[in-house]
């Protein structure tokens, strides 16, 4: 059984261990990078998991192993607006609908908060993340920029308004 929750503090290490398989196995689905992130310290590891107003860290877990991340953060510079980061799942148990969870978890927080605007952004090709995307009511919009300085791979920012 698959159980999503919000990350705390105590799971920084695991919370480090799967973003930086993700950043390993997916290089080109995130605009940070392995190395960048591999040097960070602890006290950086700690600080994204730590409760903070208007960031959601969400975590899946089958018992106790973390399968799957995901993050929401509500803008403080455009109120309405929210954003979704670092969305992964571990390769081994794709397809069986964690993505989903996490994004509907996300999206019931996002409507507590009173979010009406909800962006991502998913680099162009990455077929099974834009199916996701789209079957929740994702849109793209605008045009498709480089994922990150010097990045051959182009990437798309999607939209979701909340009724």
């Amino acid at each position: 059984m698959i159980v999503v929750r919000e990350l705390l503090e105590s799971d920084w290490e695991i919370y480090r261990e799967i973003r930086l398989t993700s950043l390993q196995e997916s290089p080109d689905a995130f605009g940070s990078t392995w190395l960048r992130e591999s040097a960070l310290e602890e006290s950086h590891w700690r600080s994204r998991v730590s409760p903070l107003p208007g960031r959601l860290p969400l975590g899946a877990f089958d018992d106790r192993q973390l399968l799957g991340i995901a993050c929401g953060v509500c803008s403080t510079a455009e109120p309405g607006r929210a954003d979704v980061y670092q969305m992964f799942v571990e390769p081994a148990v794709r397809g069986r609908g964690i993505s989903r969870l996490l994004m509907e978890r996300l999206l019931r927080w996002f409507k507590q908060q009173q979010i009406e605007r909800v962006y991502l952004v998913v680099s162009e090709g990455n077929l099974a993340a834009e199916k996701l995307y789209l079957s929740m009511g994702f849109q793209p919009v605008g045009q498709p920029v480089p994922l990150r300085e010097g990045s051959d791979v182009m990437s798309r920012e999607m939209l979701l308004e909340i009724a």
